[in-house]
Formats: C-alpha cells, structure tokens, sequence
C-alpha cells in the first residue's frame, strides 16, 4: 500500500469514527477530503449520502449515492443508502429496485432485507412484506428492526398471533424502541385497545423528545375515543409529520386563534384529501357570519361545488401562486380548514346535523333521476361505492368486491355506480351475474369535478358506501347514507369515532361498523338491513 492509500485509509476511518460518535461536521469534512482525492471513493460517497439524508437533505442525499453507484456499481452499501433516501422521498418502486440490487449484490444481510420489507409495507403489498421479514428474521432472529416490523405488518393482516409474539420476543431480547413502540401501539389499535395504544404513543413522544409523528399517533387516538378537546393539540403537529411543513400556508398571514373576525377578513386553505375538505367546509359559515371576508382556497375539482353551496364565501381554487382574489382580498388572518373542526366544535354540530350544507343543482338533479328512471327496471336508485382507491389505507378501506354479493341480490333495486379511480368497472361482472342492474353512467366523471357527483348523488334513494370521499359529498348534501365504517386499525378514520351508529357531522349518516377479517358476514347484515328498507319504501 502507497503512502497515499495509507492515507485516504486513515482518513476514512477517521470520518467513520466521527460520524459514529456523533460529530456529523468532522465526518463530512473528512469525507469531502476523500473525496477530492479520490472522486469515486464508496465508502466516503456513501457516508456523505447518510449525513445529507440524516439531515433531511434528501434531493442532494439522493444526488450523491446515485453517482456514487454510477461509480462504484457493485457497491450493495451504496444501494441500500439510495433505497432508503427514495423511500424517505416516497419514491417507493425506485426504493424497491434499489434493495433489490442491494440483496443481488449480498445476499443475507438483513438490514437489506427488511428495508425492502418495509418498501413493500409502504406499497400496501403486505403479504410479501411479511415474507420478506420472515426473511430477515431466519438470518437472523436477533434483528429487532425486522421483528417490530413484522409484527406491524402482522397486525394489519389481523395475524395478532404472529404480532403478540414478535413483540414479546422484542420486549425480551431487545431494548424499548420507538418503532417496538409503535409497533405494540398498532397491534393494540386493531385489537380494539384504544388505551393501551395511546399509553404506547405516549411513551414514542416521551422517547423522541416530541417527534411529530409520535404526537400526531397519540392525538388522533384521543380523536378516535371523540375525545377531541384532549387530542387536537397533538393532532396540529401534523404538518409537521415527516414533511416537516409550517403550520401556515403563507408565512406572512398569521394564523387565527379563534379570537372575533369582526372587521377582519381571513384565508382558509385545504390540506388534506377531497373527503377532509368537504367534512370541514361545514363550519365555513359560521366564518362567513363574522367575519367582512371569507377566502376559500381549494382543489379545483371542489370549487364550483363550493361556490354554490357557500355564497358568503369566496371560493378560488389553489394553485403554485397565490390566486389573484386572494391577493387583493389581503386577508389579515389564515386557518387550515381542518382547524375549524376543533374551533366551536360543540357549539356548531347541531346545527351542522340539521340540514345538509352542499347545494345540488336541482335541475340537473331532476334531469338525472329521469334519465335513470326511464333506464332502470325498478324504481329505487341506491348508489354503491366499494373502494377508496386514492388512500393510503386502501386496503383496509375498500371492500372486495365478492362480498357485495348479497347486496347486489336485493330485489326492486337498481344499483348506480358511485365507484371513482380504478376500480370503477370491477362490479360489473358480479352485477351481471346476480342479474341486478348497475348503471354506470359514464356522462359523469367521477374523477372530475365533485359538482356533477354531487347532481347524481342528490337524484338517488339511499348511497352505500365504503369510507371515502363519496361518503363525505353524500353526507354534506343531506342525503340518506350508509358508510361502511372500517374495522378499528390503521383505516380508522377518526371523525367516524369508534363507539356511535350517527356521524357528529352528518345527521343523514348511519355508520355501519365492520370487524377485522368479518367483511363476508357483515355484509350479508347488510343486505338484510337494505332489504328491510326497500320492503319500507315500497
């Protein structure tokens, strides 16, 4: 060995030495030492990729073990780091490929292993995640990274069997960690033991010092419970879960405190799903009775909906820039719109369950059921939406089709397909099977704007729906609803709560509740509950 490779060894030794005693600075000036000697240099690249991702430099994180393997393309290390900056950035198939190749290049590490596990878990593809824990776990029983893992995924499954273990092995073998934590709180969430799950985040929060992601699981189990007032202060950390966001939308407006709006005019954005927005919109006039303006900024799908609904209110869609309107109404104050649900949250919801708060056009409304009526072999129009394609918790949301069965056997009944993304066309077949009618009427787009959803949703009997954003533009417009509630776990949504058969929001709304693993047999309950009604109706 040269002088000079004797030296760029030292010193790489000695910035993985600082970098594992924690002194980040050193480490990197090391590294860019290396690196200036050596351009291609693996192992000073790959921990100059884990200081940029460690410090939530995740562009230039992802910049630096990507050339790095373009370097060095048999490096498993410099995969596996690139893997992980992807999957931090969401890019969950370029995550997936990347310790793909990390696990070709050597195999049987299982920190490679169950990173690819998790990519999987973040894909919804559970099984295999499972599979690829299990993995890691026979090369290695010891790796508690995996094992906690395992028993998250197990617990979505409803394999509390598999999860109780892993978990019990890791509290026996291994320290208390923030993802055994979570973990444990997950397998208590879809057993159903709500207290047990907060005291879990609880202890996450009391072992990150504060992280965002373990207030916001702590707050919305108090949400769940309709514990509200308990959990909104952990709730509005959310924002600031993973992305790191500020709580404003503009850092030059500040933020209403709920003090009087008197003389005053105030922005309120969306930040969540269309679903969320529609659920929150409910209070929107209770701004517009005090304040001099009311500025609504939202999807664009969501703004002609709006501006019939809340005349009060001026309704522009979002967009890079700041709208014009919003420009020149210079509001003195701006709220996220979830925010309203906490601010007046008793006083408001009777008044908010006394009508519906979303405007159909009438006309179109009409137009509508007459069209149906002259197409439709009974005269009973129940829409039905079985799935919530664009959610993260899809999976424990959606309702396979097969088990619409019994639903769609119902007599006098012609069915409308509600269903948006996807998954729009998957009924037909079990339709045609049963014999019942499903008209699909593809003049509305279900993807487009919520106004025309609105029109057809106002022209039907009765909506039968999974959770998701039909359920939502159902409820706001008054009309008869039953929202097939998922089972307690990581689809619960928690404006549904856990314990009650009416929403606090929609008074025409029955919350139907499923188990864990009981959807054949729920819905069997169901259709007897739909058959009851149209024996009722007809």
């Amino acid at each position: 060995m040269t002088t000079a490779q004797s030296g760029l060894t030292n010193l790489i030794q000695f910035a993985i030495d600082r970098f594992q005693a924690g002194d980040a600075e050193a480490a990197k000036s090391a590294c860019e030492q290396v690196i200036s000697q050596d351009p291609g240099q693996p192992v000073a690249l790959n921990l100059l990729a884990v200081l940029a991702r460690n410090s939530k430099q995740w562009g230039k994180a992802e910049e630096i073990a990507r050339f790095g393997l373009e370097k060095n393309p048999q490096s498993a290390q410099l995969a596996n780091t690139l893997g992980l900056v992807l999957l931090d950035r969401r890019k969950l198939q370029d995550a997936e490929e990347q310790f793909q190749r990390a696990n070709v290049l050597k195999p049987n590490r299982p920190d490679y292993l169950s990173n690819l596990g998790l990519t999987l878990q973040h894909q919804g593809r559970w099984e295999e995640a499972l599979e690829t824990f299990s993995m890691a776990l026979d090369v290695d029983a010891n790796f508690m990274p995996a094992r906690s893992a395992r028993a998250s995924v197990a617990s979505d499954l409803a394999q509390f069997d598999t999860a109780t273990a892993d978990v019990n092995f890791a509290l026996k073998n291994g320290p208390k960690t923030p993802d055994l934590l979570n973990s444990m709180a997950k397998l208590a969430l879809c057993q159903g033991d709500l207290d047990a799950a907060y005291k879990a985040y609880d202890a996450v929060v009391s072992m990150t010092n504060g992280m965002a992601d373990a207030h916001v699981n702590r707050g919305l189990i108090r949400l769940l419970q309709g514990r509200v007032s308990e959990g909104w202060d952990d709730y509005r950390m959310r924002r600031r879960r993973r992305w790191g966001r500020p709580s404003e939308r503009y850092s030059q407006v500040p933020l209403w405190q709920g003090e009087s709006l008197s003389g005053k005019s105030i922005l309120v954005w969306c930040e969540q799903g269309l679903g969320e927005a529609i659920l929150c919109a409910s209070r929107i006039n209770d701004l517009a009775d005090q304040a001099d303006t009311v500025v609504l900024e939202c999807d664009p799908r969501l703004v002609n909906l709006f501006q019939r609904s809340l005349p009060g209110v001026m309704v522009v869609p979002e967009q890079e820039q700041p709208h014009p309107d919003i420009v020149e109404a210079s509001p003195t104050l701006q709220v996220p719109i979830v925010e309203l649900l906490a601010q007046g949250y008793q006083a408001s919801l009777e008044r908010i369950r006394a009508s519906g708060y979303l405007k159909a056009d009438p006309m179109k409304s009409a137009a509508i059921k007459e069209k149906y009526a002259g197409t439709a072999n009974a005269s009973l129009l129940v829409g039905l939406a079985w799935g919530s394609p664009n959610a993260a918790t899809a999976r424990e949301k959606g309702i396979p089709v097969k088990c619409w069965a019994p639903i769609l056997d119902t007599p006098s009944v012609t069915f409308v397909n509600l269903q948006y993304g996807e998954s729009r066309s998957a009924m037909a077949d079990s339709a045609s099977k049963s014999g019942a009618t499903l008209l699909d009427d593809l003049t509305i787009d279900l993807g487009g704007a919520v106004s025309s959803q609105a029109d057809q949703i106002a022209a039907l009997d009765l909506v039968i729906t999974v959770s998701n954003t039909t359920a939502h533009i159902s409820g706001a417009l008054g009309q008869e609803t039953w929202v097939l509630v998922p089972p307690i776990g990581p689809g619960s949504m928690w404006y549904w709560f856990t314990d009650r058969g009416d929403s606090p929001w929609y008074g025409s709304v029955e919350l139907l509740r499923r188990q864990m693993n009981g959807d054949d047999s729920f819905m069997v309950d169901v259709s007897t509950k739909l058959k009851d009604w149209v024996s009722q109706k007809t």
